[in-house]
């Protein structure tokens, strides 16, 4: 049976880190040229480039995981309860990926009360839990208070979007699941079978030199 280079090992191992990292990284899609408004800024935190930016981000992380992760700020100027406010939103605005109550993530900023709500709906409830929406907003809660809301908002959507990408259940912030850990374990391991395969070839080498030597000396 043919051996394998080391050239081929490593070729092998470079295929398995793509393999590992490319689910982290979103790909274009066609649904993602259809975009749509998914940045609602009542309270008047962005400019207008902001969130046409943070609206392509929205549209293109949805299309991978075909849920609309929408923005609302506002004032509340009526003192809506945050929890029903969103819902109402999300109701009469008929939200969903691609139908009317379907898919949805949204991330209610409430000025007057200063507040910040995450709520899932649809399959976006099952996937997004009550554990990992409190981890989406622990992790944004510096930048908001800073009033850095574009980046708050950006770090909402990607993670929205990494989380949503592991079954329920299961702690999407394990490190086992973190892709330059895994990228990390991958070249050492792959460091230590191409050393062993090159201390192996080289061992062969010598044996094959000493034996050629003993075969040359006359009897």
């Amino acid at each position: 049976m043919r051996k394998r280079t080391p050239l081929a090992v490593m070729a092998t191992l470079i295929l398995l880190m793509i393999t590992l990292v490319a689910p982290l990284i979103p790909m274009s899609s066609a649904s993602a040229a259809e975009s749509k408004n998914l940045i609602y800024d009542e309270a008047n935190l962005l400019s207008e480039q902001e969130i046409s930016e943070l609206n392509l981000l929205a549209n293109q992380y949805g299309a991978e995981r075909q849920t609309d992760f929408v923005i609302l700020t506002t004032n509340n100027v009526e003192n809506q309860d945050v929890i029903l406010l969103t819902e109402d939103f999300y109701d009469k605005q008929e939200l969903g990926y691609d139908k009317k109550f379907g898919n949805a993530v949204i991330l209610t900023m409430d000025m007057n009360n200063r507040e910040v709500y995450l709520a899932g709906f649809y399959k976006a409830k099952e996937y997004l839990s009550d554990q990992r929406l409190d981890s989406i907003r622990n992790r944004i809660t510096s930048e908001l208070s800073s009033g850095d809301y574009k980046l708050a908002f950006e770090k909402y959507i990607e993670l929205s979007y990494k989380y949503m990408g592991y079954e329920p259940g299961v702690n999407p912030n394990n490190i086992l699941f973190n892709g330059w850990f895994q990228l990390g374990v991958s070249v050492v391991l792959g460091g230590i079978v191409v050393g062993m395969m090159t201390y192996r070839s080289g061992g062969v080498s010598r044996s094959i030199v000493r034996l050629m030597r003993i075969q040359a000396i006359p009897v």
